[in-house]
């Protein structure tokens, strides 16, 4: 008799676990994310900008997210016509004010003189550290959940160069790596069979992700402080070195897959409907720099971002020659497939006052793309 009830009570131990787990499981899933989000919807973040670490970008910066993780306005039944702005951080625009990013700008500039309540909206996805491999995750997942996009401007190319010349060699992104192309995601379907199911589940989801957050590898990766500081040491690690490299390494197999991506990327928004423009990416690399200039950059090392383990930096000659054969496959892809192109590089000088360092603009430098890309499709435009 004794035994029975032990029995008894571990069977209803176990059930009661299993009920419990499942009321877990249930309820993680009902509070679980069920869109993809570039930037968490309804975020604000304020920064505020050194002098000395960020020239030429000035006083408070503030960063709104509308409910679909946008950096610009919530939508509106009054958009005649909507554009996404999809790259890396020279999209993102960081550590300028919404007001100053150049995405909104071209917004501001398509709008001026016209007499209708917003007919043109202009939205924000860029994040930093995104590359093709990313931007093609996300055109998939996350296009076709906004309500209606027009046109799609991709600015793209220096986050594709930057891992080939840290590895000294072309690597396939991990999972993890493409995991980042979303800040928010849904969780795993349950029918998908090539994961163990144990790993189907909103609670393991979640326990990752705390586990991530607590205990992630953080080595590599750069810090964003408020006033921009870490760029002053990014900057004093580079002119700190006394090797400088020339010779890039072999970027066949990398501008082979960027082309790839790019043509996936050209496709996947085709397939909606939806208009595209491919954008160069500008940089102040030269062969010959201004004093001015130079102090300004900090990319280009060989070796991981923010370890030890470093060979040197690429000269500003040779981050000047890998960024043009990215810019030149893009031309070609612009070329092949009869698409239209802004030729953001030919058109934005090399100068210090454009640019607060290798890639990222300025205030000036913001609002001098914008006019380009504005003026742009102000004479490509289609009726809107």
């Amino acid at each position: 008799m004794i035994g029975k009830n032990k029995l008894y009570t571990a069977l209803l131990s176990v059930a009661a676990l299993l009920i419990a787990v499942g009321l877990a499981e249930a309820t993680f899933r009902w509070f679980a994310p069920h869109g993809y989000y570039i930037w968490p919807p309804n975020w604000r973040a304020n920064f505020e900008p050194a002098p000395n670490a960020l020239p030429g970008v000035f006083g408070e910066s503030k960063i709104v997210t509308n409910e679909w993780g946008i950096r610009g306005a919530p939508f509106s039944d009054a958009d005649r016509y909507r554009v996404l702005a999809v790259g890396g951080s020279t999209t993102e625009c960081l550590y300028l004010d919404d007001s100053e990013a150049w995405p909104h700008l071209v917004e501001t500039r398509l709008n001026a003189d016209r007499f209708e309540p917003h007919p043109v909206w202009v939205g924000n996805v860029g994040r930093s550290g995104h590359n093709t491999s990313h931007h093609l995750l996300q055109v998939e997942k996350a296009l076709g959940q906004y309500p209606r996009i027009d046109l799609v401007l991709l600015l793209v190319g220096v986050n594709d160069l930057m891992p080939v010349l840290e590895n000294g060699h072309y690597t396939p992104p991990t999972e993890k790596e493409l995991e980042a192309a979303f800040s928010i995601q849904p969780g795993l379907n349950l029918e998908d069979a090539s994961y163990a199911f144990y790993k189907r589940t909103e609670i393991w989801r979640t326990l990752r992700r705390v586990r991530d957050n607590l205990f992630s590898e953080t080595k590599g990766a750069l810090i964003q402080d408020r006033a921009g500081s870490v760029f002053v040491t990014l900057r004093e690690r580079r002119h700190g070195t006394y090797v400088y490299l020339d010779d890039l390494p072999d970027l066949t197999a990398a501008l082979a897959v960027y082309k790839a991506n790019l043509n996936a990327i050209v496709d996947s928004v085709q397939r909606r409907g939806i208009r595209i423009v491919l954008m160069t990416q500008p940089s102040l690399w030269a062969g010959e720099m201004t004093a001015d200039a130079d102090r300004l950059i900090w990319m280009g090392r060989n070796g991981p971002h923010m370890g030890s383990d470093i060979k040197g930096y690429y000269s500003s000659a040779a981050l000047e020659r890998g960024m043009s054969r990215y810019n030149e496959m893009l031309l070609q892809v612009c070329k092949e497939r009869s698409l239209q192109c802004v030729d953001l590089a030919a058109a934005v000088p090399k100068a210090s006052d454009v640019f607060y360092d290798d890639v990222h603009f300025t205030e000036a430098g913001s609002r001098m793309v914008a006019d380009i890309v504005a003026d742009f499709l102000e004479h490509s435009r289609q009726t809107w």
